[in-house]
């Protein structure tokens, strides 16, 4: 593996399909100044640095949008889960994936392959960036969903 590349603007409005539905990730801010506000580690936050594991974390909110239909931010939801990350990761450790799901996605997926998906998620929006998953490791890990999901007979 080469030198890992830190895009620093991971988020759901950056991620493009095209045509033929493959995805694209939109280019960073040329300037710099992008709005990452929930998006943002608070290890990138604290310290002003972005690393790779930042875009890991970024990324992982992007899933927890997907697998929630959540807005980034609610004020309705309890006290310090108002952040998705940190509503997401609360109910994943209080065994309530089945309530934050879509449930649309329940229907159409296997819950076993979900919980894959929430589970790697929750890694991804780890606090301490050592404890997160490689972008390359998340990339392999929904790939191997994706080939279970193609190879059940029920979808």
């Amino acid at each position: 593996m080469g030198t890992p590349i830190v895009h620093g603007n991971i988020k759901s409005s950056n991620i493009l399909l095209d045509s033929d539905y493959t995805v694209k990730v939109a280019l960073p801010s040329p300037d710099g100044c992008a709005d990452m506000s929930g998006y943002l580690d608070l290890e990138a936050y604290l310290l002003g640095k972005l690393t790779n594991k930042s875009d890991v974390y970024s990324f992982g909110i992007v899933l927890a949008e997907l697998l929630t239909g959540e807005k980034l931010l609610n004020i309705d939801r309890p006290e310090g889960e108002e952040f998705l990350g940190k509503y997401f990761v609360s109910a994943i450790k209080e065994d309530r994936m089945r309530e934050i799901l879509v449930q649309r996605l329940v229907e159409m997926v296997d819950i076993e392959q979900l919980k894959k998906v929430a589970m790697l998620t929750e890694r991804c929006l780890r606090d301490q960036s050592e404890e997160r998953p490689t972008m390359f490791e998340v990339a392999t890990e929904l790939q191997n969903v994706i080939l279970e999901l193609d190879n059940d007979p029920r979808s």
